[in-house]
């Protein structure tokens, strides 16, 4: 078990380590405040106070991930996989699956559901080189061609 003095200066490194202090500055920091510390010292401190920071980020991990699943839960959220965007996005893009559209009418805005226009099926198309990261020109990809001329 740590001494209460030990605590105290894990404490005092780990809150350094929040701030982004690196090792150098931790060292002056450490011995202006405990002059009768020794550089050994402060990297037992500074390892111990490393790794209950790790383990905290990990429970911090646990404890999010937990809490946005027992979100996604309540609200009944679906998230859908790479897949199955990819799925939906090719259907759009293949006229198979209706979209929602709105129209301003007489009676005020209208949402109702149509077959994918144009402008639909290119925006899906996209969609779908983005993921696969073909979306760039092709006037880019020419060879390079070398010309020699020598004259005899």
């Amino acid at each position: 078990m740590a001494k209460s003095n030990d605590t105290a200066q894990i404490e005092f490194v780990k809150g350094l380590l929040r701030n982004g202090v690196k090792r150098k500055e931790i060292l002056a920091r450490f011995a202006k405040k405990w002059q009768n510390s020794s550089p050994r010292t402060v990297d037992r401190r500074l390892k111990q106070a490393e790794q209950e920071l790790q383990s905290e980020i990990e429970q911090i991990k646990e404890n999010t991930t937990r809490k946005v699943a027992k979100e996604v839960e309540e609200r009944g959220l679906v998230l859908l996989d790479s897949a199955q965007r990819q799925d939906i996005l090719s259907r759009i893009a293949l006229g198979e699956i209706k979209v929602n559209k709105t129209a301003v009418t007489m009676e005020g805005i209208i949402e109702y559901e149509a077959a994918p226009d144009h402008t639909d099926r290119i925006n899906a198309i996209k969609e779908l080189n983005k993921i696969d990261g073909n979306y760039a020109t092709d006037k880019n990809k020419t060879p390079a061609i070398k010309i020699v001329v020598s004259r005899s």
